[in-house]
């Protein structure tokens, strides 16, 4: 898809995550993001943004939280499930991420960023520290850049109020390094069960929340997330492009690279 200034293949659906997915997963477009739907969790399965920060304006109001008038409210989570402190009305595509020139293309981006398929239930701590950071760490060294974001939808899944509960969220950027498309994938959990099962480690004795965001291989993200991500897998950094090939976090499908500042990110 070509929304910036170049192209990026689109992942798809599997044959099972495309059981559930809204049209067979077919790409939901609005101005600045476009989404994947999933209807049996009542939220997008992926985003798609193109950030272009030589173009950044700030200060658009923020609107109401409104149901996306491209698919069915019943299908949509609403505020039924978002009533009280427990979760959050996590953006998948936040605001910042489309403001920019034109000031009225601004102001469309950032109140489809608010309609309830941009929402996914997030933990109150959880967008916080790095992952809240990522994509502005990400502008340090590229202006232009894609990002994908999508929740985990699989296994591990906590229920409230009769909705699966993402159990991490991950993020995939897209830019352009001496004329190649490379890609740098990140992955941050709500549940530390979860993630304790995932890495193969001894499960929790309580649950402390872990803001540790990692950047892992994108096939990693593949699987968790249930899509195809061919054509952007044989960019990644992680796997390519370690300087140093004895580094305690080796490029293999299993590599977790916890990134607390900036300079620790491969790309």
């Amino acid at each position: 898809m070509e929304w910036g200034d170049f192209v990026i293949p689109i992942p798809t659906v599997t044959d099972l995550s495309r059981k559930t997915a809204w049209e067979g997963g077919k790409l939901i477009e609005h101005p600045g993001h476009a989404l994947m739907f999933d209807m049996a969790y009542g939220f997008a399965r992926l985003t798609f943004a193109w950030v272009d920060q030589s173009k950044n304006i700030f200060g658009i109001p923020r609107p109401d939280w409104a149901y996306d008038p491209k698919l069915p409210e019943n299908l949509q989570r609403g505020e039924e499930l978002y009533a009280g402190p427990r979760f959050e009305r996590g953006h998948l595509v936040p605001k910042d991420d489309v403001e920019r020139e034109p000031r009225d293309f601004a102001e469309e981006a950032v109140r489809a960023t608010f309609y309830f398929s941009n929402a996914t239930p997030q933990k109150p701590w959880f967008n916080q520290g790095a992952w809240k950071e990522l994509e502005q760490w990400v502008g340090k060294t590229y202006h232009k850049f894609y990002v994908l974001t999508g929740p985990v939808l699989t296994g591990g899944c906590e229920v409230f109020r009769g909705v699966r509960i993402p159990p991490a969220f991950w993020k995939v950027v897209a830019f352009i390094k001496n004329g190649l498309l490379r890609t740098a994938a990140f992955l941050k959990a709500q549940n530390p069960a979860w993630l304790a099962a995932i890495k193969s480690e001894p499960e929790p004795v309580e649950e402390v929340p872990d803001q540790t965001l990692y950047q892992v291989p994108v096939r990693r993200i593949a699987q968790l997330a249930d899509l195809n991500f061919e054509g952007l897998e044989e960019g990644d950094t992680l796997s390519t492009g370690l300087v140093n090939p004895m580094a305690l976090w080796l490029p293999t499908q299993d590599a977790w690279r916890p990134i607390v500042e900036a300079a620790q990110i491969i790309l």
